[in-house]
């Protein structure tokens, strides 16, 4: 396996579109918070975040979590370094603190609000922006 936050947060956004466009919300919405966290794992690497090599993830346990912690944390790391210029991009508010990656177990019945659906795919956009930012500037692959 090769490591690449910033691929993986493309192909996510890109499968959840289709999904979402196919009315497949429940897998689209885990695919939007799986790409945000993606993303901002791929800044977070770009300010020092540590990869252990052998397992391939983050060498600590805040970064190794998913997108309705990370987001906090990433908040919190750019806004301490030149990074906060990007902040403005991801917007106000924590977007994911209503998603869980648990989510994936539900049954086919259950199906997450539309309007929910929505914020998470907007969110993950701004992730992203976040992203390209951060590559534009040299930080982030």
């Amino acid at each position: 396996m090769t490591l690449s936050y910033p691929d993986a947060a493309r192909r996510h956004l890109t499968d959840a579109k289709h999904l979402y466009d196919a009315g497949r919300l429940a897998n689209a919405d885990h695919l939007y918070g799986v790409a945000a966290e993606c993303a901002l794992k791929a800044v977070l690497q770009g300010l020092g975040m540590r990869i252990d090599p052998r397992r391939e993830a983050p060498e600590t346990r805040i970064h190794a979590r998913h997108a309705d912690v990370i987001w906090p944390v990433a908040i919190a790391s750019m806004g301490e370094r030149v990074a906060a210029r990007w902040l403005p991009l991801l917007g106000d508010g924590l977007p994911f603190d209503d998603w869980s990656v648990n989510r994936r177990y539900d049954s086919d019945s259950t199906q997450p609000e539309k309007e929910a659906v929505e914020g998470h795919r907007e969110a993950a956009g701004r992730a992203r922006n976040v992203m390209d930012a951060a590559w534009l500037d040299g930080i982030a692959g």
